[in-house]
């Protein structure tokens, strides 16, 4: 090893955010030769100085929400094509918007608190993120219509719905489709998910529907199919998100950067429908708090984002009245 890179190894924590080596131990990083250890360290370095650089033009505010994650030995490309992958399946669709005419008079939500949603789950390698979403929803709304909270396979909607791509990407509205075509879904002990190295696997021959049979879905906020959207009605996401969670699709883009607190519009980028790339679950907001925020649980499992609420990490927060990161553009949930 060089003088060069076994001086950068080395580097305290005060000069690099986060040296390399405590990088690996922090987030169980080991990889498969040294060449390939040299190859990440290279992307590595790189990922600090971009956060270094990003952190330069904002507010001590804004710059506090980035820091070093587990994505910091990935290349942009890499995340992009491993962690997101949102595909919609048309920019226009004829899915009924809810008729939300009351506006809330709550004060806070968390429906992970509350018990209503299954625990963070983690996509790993692939780009199934739209799947998850639709399994979140779906597993939230059947609970909250009565039923026992129960974990349903996300590995069925990825390797069996035949309109969307896998590991490749996906919608929310299309995985929807699928689940009220098969009738319902199996159980994620009986299905579990398989697909974290990033290749989709065969659909199975048989498995056993067991709920979840989803009858229609619908948008809880009026979408917006343009390339910015400015004007989305987030009184009415919240009012809707008094009566349950959302499927959201989002700009995800400079996540891979963000260790906690609450992330604005103007460091999380266009928030049209044509930016969207993540689909995920809006599970609830802070409407008291010194800067409003709404809560999002993510599919990148606990070792990443803030406290969900329940003790555990694995969520967003993004800044209410902003459409921060496109928040509003496409919410949806289903009904049995």
């Amino acid at each position: 090893m060089s003088k060069f890179l076994l001086a950068l190894l080395l580097l305290p924590a005060a000069a690099a955010e986060l040296t390399f080596q405590e990088f690996k131990l922090r987030f169980g990083k080991n990889y498969a030769s040294i060449a390939e250890d040299a190859q990440r360290l290279d992307v590595f370095l790189m990922n600090l100085e971009e956060l270094k650089e990003t952190k330069a033009g904002l507010t001590k505010e804004q710059a506090s929400v980035f820091g070093v994650t587990k994505f910091f030995d990935e290349t942009k490309e890499e995340f992009k094509r491993s962690h997101l992958n949102y595909h919609p399946v048309a920019p226009a669709r004829d899915v009924p918007v809810r008729n939300q005419t009351a506006r809330s008079t709550k004060s806070a939500v968390n429906w992970m608190a509350a018990g209503a949603t299954t625990a963070v789950k983690n996509q790993a390698y692939c780009g199934s993120c739209w799947a998850f979403s639709a399994v979140e929803q779906i597993e939230s709304a059947w609970k909250l219509a009565g039923n026992p909270l129960t974990e349903f396979s996300t590995e069925q909607v990825v390797a069996c719905d035949s309109v969307d791509a896998g590991c490749n990407g996906g919608d929310s509205p299309s995985a929807y489709d699928y689940v009220i075509e098969a009738g319902g879904l199996a159980t994620e002990a009986a299905y579990p998910y398989s697909d974290g190295d990033g290749t989709t696997s065969k659909c199975a021959a048989s498995f056993d529907v067991v709920g979840a049979g989803v009858k229609s879905y619908e948008y809880v906020a009026t979408p917006c199919n343009s390339f910015r959207c400015t004007d989305t009605d987030e009184a009415m996401l919240q009012s809707s998100l008094d009566e349950a969670p959302a499927s959201i699709c989002v700009n995800a883009e400079k996540w891979n950067a963000y260790t906690g607190g609450v992330m604005d519009s103007s460091t999380c980028g266009k928030n049209g429908f044509y930016a969207l790339d993540h689909c995920v679950q809006l599970v609830g907001y802070d409407s008291t708090a010194a800067t409003p925020y709404w809560i999002v649980r993510n599919s990148w499992d606990t070792n990443w984002g803030s406290d969900c609420g329940n003790g555990g990490g694995g969520c967003i927060y993004l800044t209410m009245g902003e459409n921060t990161c496109g928040v509003a553009v496409e919410a949806m949930t289903v009904g049995f």
